[in-house]
């Protein structure tokens, strides 16, 4: 018998609602448990006892008030706890230089971006901060079981993370200084940073009313450096993915091929430095885990071409990258996901971010209408997106050579 189990399952489930309805149906099935010994039970005599009736008809408001409760809970959970209002989250920050697309403002900070035809990226990693910790502010920690229960309706685990101290860049060579910090201490700052408190406060108000925002250097929050990415079939088709219900952030939406953080088990070495094969390790774990694609030992690194802040999650930083499929259509990518299967040997790796995929051409990104928080395609439909999805796909065209 697993106690630790027993007891979550119990944690879970037995809240005062589902408590409240055992008590009530405890009295019906007394009095039916006693008239089927005695031979007497009648249907129509049981539910024509008007007492009984009424502790059926609570029994059941109560059911359907638990059930309403979780769907408004799930449904609402990301527009509490990071907000969905982007033009007036771009107004807030007017003194910030931010992404203009066509005429459109997105709530995100350039920090670098290249061309496809320019040189690649060089790295240089200052592990300086390497054995620092992040460590939450008092203010926020005093709040974190409160905060916590923004993602009530979310699949979460903590792990540890790459946390971005500062960016630098010379050239086409770009400076990284890194230090740790916890998936969950992000999930109380980056990630709730519209949630109410009981006193009504918000993170936003408290550490970044505007109108700038602070330097990943001077930043008060966990920032633990996340990437984005595009894959492209052999039949110039870039990935999309509608994201899963469960996730922390960003439930329903169309996504980009790859969303992750940088995680530390595959990014540092033995020394707990980061390198730029971590770099590219933690590329391809990311691609093979999601999109079920065995790749080999490429030069993905090579592949980046930008990093931005999101300013939706408090100038939280990220990196894109891009990476073409050779010997791959989109029909024959689906055909591979299916028939991978989900990775069973980790039940964390079991959960991906999503496995209901979208094929855009570039014509047809081209063509769309994109702003913070959709993506309209011609011919095809509107898609929900996040601000910094929409924003890499922006980006993502830049880089490909379109420039408006």
């Amino acid at each position: 018998m697993d106690r630790i189990k027993i007891y979550k399952f119990l944690k879970k489930h037995i809240t005062p609602d589902t408590m409240r309805v055992i008590i009530l149906f405890i009295p019906l099935l007394i009095i039916l448990v006693g008239q089927v010994k005695k031979g007497e039970f009648r249907v129509e005599e049981f539910f024509d006892t008007s007492i009984l009736t009424t502790f059926v008809f609570i029994i059941l408001c109560n059911i359907f008030v638990i059930i309403l409760q979780n769907w408004i809970g799930r449904k609402s959970e990301d527009s509490i706890k990071l907000t969905e209002k982007y033009s007036e989250l771009s107004e807030k920050y007017p003194r910030e230089d931010l992404l203009i697309y066509k005429g459109v403002k997105f709530p995100t900070i350039v920090l670098s971006h290249r061309k496809q035809k320019d040189p690649e990226y060089i790295f240089d990693f200052d592990a300086s901060n390497k054995n620092k910790n992040y460590v939450l502010p008092m203010q926020i920690a005093e709040h974190s079981d409160h905060i916590m229960k923004a993602h009530d309706h979310s699949y979460l685990f903590n792990q540890m993370c790459l946390r971005l101290d500062d960016f630098k860049e010379d050239n086409n060579r770009i400076t990284l200084r890194y230090s740790k910090t916890y998936y969950f201490d992000s999930l109380v700052t980056n990630r709730a940073m519209d949630y109410q408190w009981e006193n009504g406060k918000t993170i936003r108000e408290i550490y970044e009313p505007g109108p700038f925002i602070r330097k990943l250097s001077e930043s008060k929050f966990s920032n633990h450096l996340g990437f984005n990415g595009f894959v492209e079939t052999s039949d110039h088709k870039i990935i999309f993915v509608k994201r899963n219900n469960n996730l922390s952030i960003w439930k329903n939406t169309l996504a980009s091929s790859i969303g992750a953080s940088l995680k530390v088990r595959y990014c540092l070495d033995n020394n707990e430095n980061l390198t730029v094969s971590g770099l590219r390790l933690a590329i391809i774990n990311e691609i093979e885990h999601e999109l079920r694609l065995e790749l080999k030992d490429e030069k993905l690194e090579n592949g980046i071409f930008s990093f931005y802040l999101d300013l939706v999650e408090g100038g939280k930083p990220q990196f894109l990258f891009y990476y073409r499929l050779e010997n791959m259509t989109s029909i024959e990518f689906e055909q591979n996901f299916k028939s991978s299967g989900n990775i069973k040997s980790d039940k964390r790796k079991a959960v991906i971010d999503g496995s209901q995929f979208f094929f855009l051409s570039w014509e047809e990104l081209e063509k769309s209408d994109i702003t913070p928080g959709k993506l309209s395609v011609p011919n095809r439909k509107a898609f929900k997106m996040a601000s910094s999805f929409s924003s890499s796909v922006v980006l993502l065209l830049k880089y490909h050579g379109i420039d408006k």
